[in-house]
């Protein structure tokens, strides 16, 4: 999926995330799936994200990040435990690449401690 078409779906996505249709949790699987990561650098993430979903990135990214060492992070889906820890990865690898375009920071002051803070 090109970045275009992510965005695409992406809009549709969060408008239905916004009027409850979806559940954050689905929003979320959907991004870390299929956002193309090597093209993250060149897009603002105002540029593809809303400010709304942004703000939960941030939330449920720092989350991830600061249980990466203390075992599962994840949701209960129709009865099943949804195991989203290896999205730390992802997480890192999105917020590494924003920070380097000075759009946020990422600090780690201690091992399961993560702040992020965003510059746009």
């Amino acid at each position: 999926m090109n970045i275009d078409e992510f965005k695409n779906e992406l809009s549709e996505l969060e408008t239905l995330c916004e009027n409850d249709t979806i559940p954050q949790s689905f929003l979320e699987e959907f991004i870390l799936t299929n956002l193309p990561l090597w093209n993250i650098e060149n897009n603002k993430p105002t540029e593809i994200f809303s400010r709304a979903t942004i703000s939960m990135l941030l939330e449920r990214g720092t989350m991830q990040l600061e249980s990466m060492h203390s075992g599962r992070v994840g949701f209960i889906r129709d009865g099943k435990f949804i195991d989203l820890s290896h999205y730390a990865k992802i997480y890192f690898s999105i917020f590494s690449a924003w920070q380097a375009n000075n759009w946020l920071t990422m600090e780690n002051p201690a091992p399961e401690k993560f702040i992020i803070s965003l510059h746009i």
